[in-house]
């Protein structure tokens, strides 16, 4: 005889709870890495227009700054 079960669903297995934690990791890294590849982009574009004007004004009066 099968004992008079009333919640079928006890049964079933039950599977372990997920975590909200991991699932925000990935877009985190994601959103740090665009933000790092804009500010080393923007670096790389300054350092470029500051080196023109100090190569425009070595160019107008014939001096170098001594570096």
């Amino acid at each position: 005889m099968e004992p008079n079960n009333p919640n079928p669903l006890s049964q079933t297995p039950i599977s372990p709870p997920t975590h909200e934690e991991d699932k925000s990791v990935g877009p985190a890294i994601g959103v740090v890495l665009i933000v790092l590849i804009i500010v080393l982009g923007g670096l790389y574009f300054w350092g470029q227009r500051v080196s023109q004007q100090q190569q425009a004004q070595t160019a107008q009066t014939g001096t170098t700054t001594g570096y």
